[in-house]
């Protein structure tokens, strides 16, 4: 029997949920199957060609491999062009996030080129990956794909928070040794721009993007406390903003990253504490049990040209933060950044390891083909998609549940006492 060819794509190049599903592969079935990359530029393809079996973009070398391949696996859903109807598409996408996404949004919030893609994506897709039952009703009307069609088996990228050794790489990276610090935090704010639209305001004068900013105060209290912050921006981030030559704040950049041929997932179990906005990965870190604070301060621009899952709260708890003031005074009292384990069970159901595996063990048999039980989608699976409206009557029966019930209620007691 022919071996099952596999092909990869992600944004950045070799990164994300792509990328450590390719190393599990490439480790547990290196001689079941034949796994393939597309790589978007030659930079990239020069860089990793000795590494991985890859192919450039729009080349013709991909053009004649398309046709021999079995699954396609992608992070932001490239390739729906290429993709025939005996093939099984597999969107991982790339994170795991509160904010609203494609079929959530109203049209008039997207732009041209976002309709034709998320109509494009949603006509390919066979699957996607989730790691909860939780996840699955958001996948299922953000992307309008069937409900069955959004397997709650794992998320690879997982695998990557919990489980690496990046230590010495980002010390490298960093030039510093991380045991100089007390308490080591990151910074990770939201991408703020889709295709053709602004989801809110970058105030590049600051770190943080605070409309009021006292940089000596943070990094007196930095110095004082023996805290190391790291700041990582989004990889289509293109803004600058200002940041003071300090040994206690230092910019991880996506470059430095690339040469290591490191995801930004990779170094979160670095750190202790995540400070974010949006992002899914104040989401994803959660699983390591370690708190993650939310910088709020521009949430009723963001939710008026966005919009969030469920409203912020829901996310965020008391650990909403709306000026520098706030953020250092909470920091500041850091063992009182309570890490909510009710909400993380909601969001990962305890899955907190061997995700690759289990998502390859769904997919594949032992000898590495594709289970009989994996086939492609018809047009009558298609228009099974779940809308928003189906999607949040499943949510509302997993926020009225008894368990979430018994979360608000902890919660409300905790602010009572605290006034």
């Amino acid at each position: 029997m022919p071996k099952t060819n596999v092909l990869f794509q992600s944004y950045p190049n070799f990164s994300n949920n792509a990328k450590v599903l390719y190393e599990y592969m490439n480790k547990h079935y290196k001689n079941k199957m034949n796994l393939y990359w597309v790589i978007d530029n030659t930079e990239d393809y020069n860089r990793l060609k000795d590494r991985l079996n890859c192919v450039l973009n729009d080349s013709e070398e991909l053009a004649e491999l398309m046709p021999k391949i079995d699954i396609i696996f992608t992070t932001h859903g490239q390739l729906t062009e290429r993709k025939l109807s005996n093939q099984i598409y597999i969107n991982l996408w790339h994170g795991l996030g509160m904010k609203k996404l494609g079929y959530m949004l109203e049209t008039s919030k997207l732009a041209p080129q976002d309709v034709d893609y998320f109509n494009r994506l949603r006509r390919t897709v066979d699957y996607m990956i989730v790691p909860s039952e939780f996840w699955r009703p958001i996948f299922a009307s953000k992307f309008r794909i069937a409900y069955d069609r959004v397997l709650p088996i794992g998320y690879p990228k997982l695998d990557m928070i919990t489980s690496p050794n990046t230590r010495k790489k980002l010390e490298k990276i960093l030039k510093i040794n991380l045991d100089n610090y007390k308490k080591k935090i990151l910074y990770v704010p939201t991408f703020r721009k889709g295709i053709g639209r602004a989801d809110a305001k970058i105030n590049t004068s600051n770190i943080f993007s605070f409309s009021k900013y006292d940089e000596n105060k943070v990094i007196k209290f930095l110095e004082k406390n023996n805290y190391l912050l790291c700041i990582k921006r989004h990889p289509s981030e293109t803004s600058t903003f200002s940041a003071a030559n300090s040994e206690n704040i230092k910019v991880i950049e996506n470059k430095d990253l690339k040469k290591l041929n490191l995801a930004p997932e990779e170094i979160l179990n670095n750190f202790d504490l995540i400070i974010s906005d949006y992002s899914s990965m104040g989401i994803e870190f959660q699983i390591l049990n370690r708190p993650v604070l939310f910088i709020t301060e521009d949430y009723e621009e963001y939710e008026k040209n966005r919009g969030i899952i469920y409203g912020l709260n829901f996310w965020t708890g008391e650990n909403q933060i709306k000026s520098i003031d706030e953020l250092l005074k909470k920091i500041g009292k850091f063992d009182d950044i309570k890490c909510d384990p009710n909400f993380r069970k909601l969001l990962f159901e305890e899955l907190y390891s061997d995700n690759c595996k289990r998502v390859c063990e769904y997919l594949f048999s032992k000898d590495g083909n594709l289970k009989e039980t994996i086939t492609p989608n018809d047009d009558e699976i298609i228009n099974k998609a779940l809308h928003y409206d189906e999607a949040i009557a499943e949510l509302n029966s997993i926020y009225n549940s008894k368990g979430w019930n018994y979360l608000e209620k902890l919660r409300k007691i905790k602010n009572k006492f605290k006034k």
